[in-house]
């Protein structure tokens, strides 16, 4: 059987009081809707900053609205156009598809915001074989 993570991890530190990562993590315990997994998120506080992370199945879709906004207030505090985070999908068995990541950023207003990669495809001359 495969087991799949998902682990996430802020790319910095965000400066805060110790009260104000008090109501961080009392916001970060609210429930996740009925219909969310749980979120698996956690935070630590060290040096007058707190860290965002996720060690084996972060679910973003299950944070809690009011944590984000929280955490967006002191984004923008901080002087931070944004916090930029991290992902890696793993799985303990190769399996097509099951290695993968990405990146996102939390914004001031509390907002998600993930990276928009794509693909170029080949126009149909690119594709014919050239001859050289």
């Amino acid at each position: 059987m495969a087991d799949y993570f998902t682990h996430h991890t802020a790319k910095e530190y965000v400066p805060c009081s110790e009260a104000q990562f008090a109501k961080l993590e009392e916001l970060l315990a609210l429930a996740p809707p009925a219909d969310e997994p749980a979120h698996e998120f956690e935070i630590e506080w060290a040096n007058g900053s707190v860290y965002l992370f996720a060690e084996t199945n972060g679910c973003t879709g299950s944070l809690p609205k009011r944590f984000l906004q929280y955490l967006g207030k002191l984004i923008h505090a901080a002087g931070l156009p944004y916090l930029e985070v991290s992902f890696a999908c793993t799985c303990t068995k190769m399996r097509p598809g099951s290695h993968g990541g990405g990146a996102y950023r939390i914004m001031p207003n509390g907002e998600i915001v993930f990276e928009n990669r794509s693909w170029l495809e080949p126009t149909e001359t690119q594709r014919v074989p050239q001859k050289i």
